[in-house]
């Protein structure tokens, strides 16, 4: 890496802290008098923090290790895990950024199977996992939800049989579509957004209980949720223009008070990124836009994202929040990196026209995964190159028989749920 290229990394890092800590003025003026481009001053990030941390425990082992080596043969003690043992938990690979040489001793993609399938009686439109894996819901175009348990996904038996042993939980109380699904971070609850203009609240852990116990009414059909980590705000995508924020608490809802920010149409998708110092928008009108969590002020448009008269149909924040994976109506993919504005990486040979695109990454982000009507499947690419996984052309994934309407990646192992037209929600997996 250059040292021009090591300076301007500098910078951006400092600049990001500068507007997460509240000086803006002086990020604003740093961005001018060292030319960077001016979104980087409106966007807030911790990277800095988080690296300095990072630094200073690898110091700290440093010196601790040095007296290890010279009783040890050389070789220092891993201390708590070390790097070495976060990689191994994620699979021995990192997480995308591409600031980081990769390393080039990766496993190959596996091979992936189907361990297992949910049934429904309509299209299944959505599946969400919670936090920590061990649960999973999927909805579907019938008004049913569907809670599974994701601990038995995959196992001994494998292939397309019964759901019932492994549903906890069966929840009706829609109206029509439901269209997202998002559990609660702190509490046993899953919320449900559907086009019958409702989010719902239900109780994952009171048996018997199949209506929800909350309710928000809104005004137009819901396309899509994301809970604030705290647990207390959830942005809620409706076919309006103005994203929705709504207390979970008193359920009042609040808009972004500058109109000049809104969508000029219906938001497809919304998401917090991890830190949650940032959200992401898209929408009918071929824009992706970026917010500040505390002012609610958009901080950065990416207008025609996918090109002219092309709208951009979903979207996913990497795990350090700095690059967005996004998805268009006519099945381009994308990989943003946001703080450059710029496109890194273009994934090339879906084709969708009459269902959107939607997108995902892997849970240890070196793949993408995105359905394609062409090939009546899904494509899997490699997050960085851009290149599929597969050789031959069309389906890498053999065996689906139905169009693909979303994907859901595992968010702990290899695997992924595809929610099918013809109702099923498949899990592939890595045969045990």
């Amino acid at each position: 890496m250059s040292a021009t290229l090591d300076r301007n990394m500098l910078y951006r890092l400092l600049v990001g802290q500068l507007r997460l800590d509240g000086f803006d003025s002086l990020a604003v003026n740093l961005a001018k008098a060292v030319n960077l481009h001016p979104s980087v001053a409106a966007t807030p990030s911790s990277r800095l923090e988080s690296l300095i941390q990072l630094g200073l425990k690898a110091e700290a082992a440093g010196f601790a290790g040095a007296s290890d080596a010279n009783n040890n043969g050389g070789f220092a003690a891993d201390r708590d895990g070390g790097a070495g043992a976060a990689e191994s938990s994620m699979g021995g690979g990192q997480l995308l950024d591409f600031e980081l040489e990769q390393p080039t001793d990766l496993p190959a993609m596996p091979e992936f199977y189907v361990t297992f399938s949910a049934t429904h009686k309509g299209p299944c439109t959505v599946a969400a996992f919670n936090s920590d894996a061990s649960l999973v819901a999927t909805g579907s175009a019938d008004t049913v939800i569907k809670l599974l348990d994701a601990n038995r996904l995959s196992g001994e038996r494998q292939g397309e049989e019964d759901d019932e042993p492994r549903t906890k939980r069966t929840f009706y109380d829609h109206a029509a579509d439901v269209t997202d699904l998002a559990f609660h971070p702190t509490m046993p609850y899953l919320l449900s957004g559907s086009k019958d203009g409702t989010v719902k609240l239900f109780n994952c852990n009171k048996l018997g209980i199949k209506r929800a116990f909350k309710f928000i009414q809104d005004a137009s059909a819901i396309r899509s949720l994301s809970v604030h980590p705290s647990g207390q705000f959830v942005l809620v995508g409706t076919d309006e223009k103005a994203v929705r924020l709504y207390d979970l608490e008193t359920f009042q809802c609040y808009v972004a008070a500058n109109a000049a920010d809104h969508h000029l149409s219906g938001i497809h998708k919304v998401q917090y990124a991890a830190e949650c110092n940032v959200y992401a928008t898209c929408s009918g009108d071929g824009s992706i836009k970026v917010w500040d969590t505390v002012s609610s002020r958009c901080v950065l448009t990416l207008p025609k994202a996918h090109g002219t008269d092309i709208e951009v149909t979903s979207l996913a924040f990497s795990k350090n929040g700095k690059y967005i994976v996004s998805g268009g109506s006519d099945g381009s993919v994308r990989l943003w990196d946001v703080a450059a504005v710029n496109v890194l990486q273009n994934y090339e040979g879906s084709r969708n026209t009459q269902l959107p695109t939607r997108v995902a990454l892997s849970y240890d982000e070196r793949f993408v995964y995105a359905n394609d009507e062409a090939t009546v499947g899904m494509f899997v690419w490699d997050a960085r190159s851009g290149e599929r996984v597969r050789s031959h052309p069309g389906n890498p994934v053999p065996g689906l028989t139905s169009q693909i309407r979303n994907i859901a990646a595992h968010p702990e192992r290899p695997g992924f749920l595809a929610c099918c037209e013809d109702g099923r929600a498949r899990f592939w997996g890595v045969r045990e």
